[in-house]
């Protein structure tokens, strides 16, 4: 059985930050996680099932499609963030 990843490893994998795969995980988009201890961990399984779907790809773009209309609401108020 594969080990779970940590987000740190899954953020490495995916080239993403690991505050990132936190906030994937909190909207739902990353189901399955689960702690020890203090260490959220994310099924193999889940990762394989994410990358096999696509699902990576649909969850960046509705990252970007959140902050550009972020953007067009606030102005020159917006300051985007660096992880996207």
């Amino acid at each position: 059985m594969d080990r779970p990843f940590s987000c740190t490893t899954l953020a490495e994998r995916w080239n993403v930050s690991p505050q990132h795969i936190h906030n994937l995980i909190q909207r739902g988009d990353i189901q399955n996680s689960f702690k020890i201890g203090r260490h959220v961990r994310i099924p193999a399984w889940e990762v394989e099932r994410i990358e096999s779907c696509g699902s990576l790809n649909s969850i960046e773009e509705n990252t970007t499609l959140i902050a550009k209309s972020t953007e067009t609401l606030l102005g020159d108020l917006y300051v985007p963030p660096t992880n996207l």
